[in-house]
């Protein structure tokens, strides 16, 4: 036998032994059972050892003869590759395995084995019959064969960082955790980022997956945050994560007090750096947490209270703004030039509160020192707004020029690069760039110019995030020149626009929280854009099926709702392959949901939905054919020949769907239809089962309740509500199951629930 590794040897033994009645002592000395130990012990052996993302792939024997293979790796990319491999060695053929990955039992000693070593996904293989268990071990004895045959690792060439970081936006926008984490990690290793920046990407990736308890509550990462100048993006990732943890709780009971009660419990009171400045920044979160902080100052400031409060759309008739002002104490006025308000001006930039600071100075008499701390305050704040208060300033009053040195002339000069459209600078044509754009519209009109597109991604990742998406919301005429600027961009323009993707998609459908009727070209243009790739990844089919949820919602003309059909389309046909199928019934159920402007052109997406089904019936599973089975219901076109098979001949039905009889499986969406149709399909599949669909927004007793009781708690996380998820995850648990679907479609949550079993 081989030689094992000691390490090895300590998980296995705690793998090999309980329930799976292949001891590990058997094992070791070849006298396993039925020849069980060929089948293990070569995969310990150096061959199958060299790679670093090396595979495992492990049975475990149960007293009544029953298998189930785990497959694992010591890497996430190692897991991945696994997933893929054995999909194509033994897949639906044999087993109810589709890819999805296991989530391993806490409280079982052979899967708590596996889970402290290897990284996740973990990996379940079950045969749909005892007769599939010989060809399912045939099969991965021919895996370990051509894993041994592998060719040693070798470092690969790194890619583009700006590739990576493009995959990254993108996995984030579409909820893709494992490939988000992918892309993080091969963004560290790249080598490119500073300890500051890998700071800001790690606030990304926590904020993107929406873990905003795991951002919030890290302190060792918010303390290193603290001392620095942060980017836009991330200041408002970080601030948004404390208010909605620690204050959103209290705002639909107006509970100011509750909130600033929690925000000093949280020592965000100790954090005030962080709200030196909202460097423009104007969502709705954002700025009730400067508003919420303005009350905890020793002494609060009620004019920028109000200046703050004029941000919002109600202003200071929202309820829970009102309920913050009543903690304001009387407002004391400082007669401008008073040696009170200097002082008052000067403390507020000794302590890093350069909105404030600037605020104060503008008001008193300008000197040398007044103007160079407007200058250093306007720098660190970083947008147009307060680059031209500064700049505007110092031209009314020409005089002051003789006052400043050559280094305070040239922060001068980079301000006014800033605020756009203000005079140019006195001085050599050369040191005047042209101006930046300071909107969305401006800077497309940039990027569509031969001479801009290659300054126009500098532009946006400097300043992008205080472009607002508000600006358009007052005409169609804006958002019409800005769609065909991108729609008829060419050459290094297209470029431009294809880099620009991300942005977008965040600006215009995510921070508004709600698609919204006068972005409704900008979505289709959207949705093209993607279509039109010469790559098209899983996260980009994802965004395009956000997208046409969104063009669903806020209505389509005839002639819109064709040309949607259309790019549906060359994605389906570009993404022919049993893993784009989900997708596609998820697609095919939003367009049953919501009316349709265009019946001959969204049936033939149905049709060749349900035509790539029929291409591989081999591959289908029970979820595939429960969710083709309701589409064509919806739509009242036959069901294929080859899917309409009875529910003895589907894949797994015999195991997963009996372990599902007389349990409780609870499914959250905000979706109500999805839930619906997801349980619905269930039922259909095991009547004996009890279903129960909640859309609870807020931590309802009945959501907890249902959390602790139910055997599998399914948590539709893309269409859900922060309270509700952390009501879940808090009342849960932990040795029972808590699924993410994919998607947020019922064939997404039936695949969640079926491939757990």
């Amino acid at each position: 036998m081989y030689e094992i590794d000691p390490r090895d040897a300590v998980w296995a033994s705690r793998f090999f032994s309980g329930r799976n009645a292949l001891g590990w002592a058997s094992v070791i000395d070849g006298s396993a059972p039925d020849d069980w130990a060929s089948d293990i012990a070569p995969w310990f052996a150096p061959p199958c050892r060299s790679d670093p993302d090396a595979p495992m792939v492990l049975p475990l024997l149960a007293r009544d003869g029953s298998v189930v293979w785990y497959g694992v790796s010591r890497t996430v990319r190692g897991a991945h590759r696994l997933a893929e491999d054995l999909l194509a060695a033994v897949g639906p053929s044999y087993s109810d395995f589709t890819g999805g990955a296991h989530v391993a039992n806490p409280g079982d000693r052979c899967e708590a084995a596996l889970a402290e070593i290897f990284a996740r996904p973990i990996l379940l293989l079950r045969p749909t019959s005892p007769a599939d268990i010989r060809p399912i071990r045939s099969a991965v004895a021919r895996y370990r064969g051509l894993v041994e045959r592998r060719p040693a690792f070798g470092r690969t060439a790194a890619r583009p960082f700006g590739i990576v970081r493009g995959h990254f936006d993108r996995a984030l926008l579409a909820g893709n955790e494992s490939g988000a984490r992918d892309a993080f990690e091969e963004l560290l290793r790249i080598g490119r980022l500073s300890s500051e920046n890998r700071l800001y990407l790690e606030v990304r990736l926590l904020a993107g997956l929406g873990l905003w308890p795991q951002l919030a509550g890290n302190t060792k990462l918010l303390g290193s945050l603290t001392d620095l100048v942060l980017p836009p993006r991330v200041l408002a990732d970080v601030i948004e994560a404390l208010y909605r943890v620690h204050a959103e709780p209290c705002e639909a009971d107006c509970d100011a007090e509750g909130a600033r009660r929690r925000f000093r419990e949280a020592g965000v009171d100790r954090r005030g750096t962080l709200f030196g400045t909202t460097k423009g920044l104007r969502t709705p979160r954002i700025v009730k947490a400067f508003l919420l902080f303005e009350t905890m100052r020793t002494s609060p400031d009620r004019q920028r209270f109000e200046a703050l409060a004029g941000l919002l759309e109600n202003g200071a008739s929202e309820p829970f703004v009102t309920a913050m002002a009543s903690l304001l104490p009387a407002p004391v006025a400082l007669p401008a030039g008073t040696a009170a308000a200097t002082w008052a001006a000067d403390e507020a930039f000794e302590d890093d509160e350069f909105d404030r600071a600037l605020d104060l100075y503008a008001k008193q008499p300008l000197s040398a020192k007044t103007i160079k701390r407007m200058l250093s305050c306007a720098t660190v704040i970083g947008e147009p707004i307060a680059a031209g208060r500064v700049v505007g300033l110092v031209d009314a009053n020409p005089d002051v020029l003789a006052w400043l040195n050559d280094k305070t002339r040239s922060t001068l000069d980079s301000l006014r690069q800033i605020a756009c459209g203000l005079p140019p600078a006195a001085v050599p044509t050369e040191r005047n760039p042209p101006p930046i754009p300071i909107g969305w519209l401006e800077w497309a009109r940039t990027a569509a110019t031969p001479e801009g597109a290659d300054r126009a991604g500098e532009a946006l990742r400097k300043f992008g995030d205080h472009w607002s998406a508000d600006g358009f919301t007052n005409g169609t005429d804006g958002i019409d020149e800005f769609c065909n600027l991108i729609g008829n961009a060419g050459g290094k323009s297209e470029t431009a626009f294809r880099a620009a993707f991300p942005h977008l998609f965040r600006a215009f459908l995510v921070e508004p929280e709600r698609p919204l009727p006068i972005f409704r070209p900008l979505y289709s243009t959207l949705l093209t854009m993607t279509a039109m790739q010469e790559a098209i990844s899983q996260d980009d089919l994802e965004l395009a099926r956000l997208l046409i949820v969104a063009l669903l919602t806020v209505g389509l003309s005839e002639r819109e709702y064709e040309a949607a059909m259309l790019d549906l389309g060359t994605l389906l046909e570009s993404q022919r392959s049993v893993s784009t199928l989900y997708w596609g019934l998820d697609v095919c159920e939003a367009l049953a949901i919501h009316p349709s402007q265009n019946a001959p052109s969204r049936l033939r997406f149905v049709v060749a939905v349900t035509a790539l089904a029929e291409t591989v019936p081999h591959r289908l599973t029970i979820a595939h054919r429960a969710a083709i089975r309701m589409v064509c219901r919806d739509f009242n076109i036959p069901i294929p020949t080859e899917i309409d098979a009875p529910p003895d001949a589907d894949g797994g039905s015999d195991g997963t769907l009996k372990s599902l009889a007389d349990r409780t499986v609870a499914i959250y969406t905000l979706t109500e239809q999805a839930g619906r149709r997801a349980a619905e399909m269930l039922r259909r599949l095991c009547p004996a089962v009890k279903v129960v669909v909640n859309n609870d927004t807020v931590c309802t007793d009945r959501l907890a309740l249902l959390a602790r009781s139910a055997d599998i708690f399914v948590f539709a996380w893309k269409s859900s509500k922060h309270q509700s998820f952390y009501c879940v995850k808090n009342n849960r648990p932990s040795e029972l199951p808590l699924l993410h679907p994919v998607g947020k479609g019922s064939a997404s949550i039936l695949r969640a629930i079926l491939d757990h079993g």
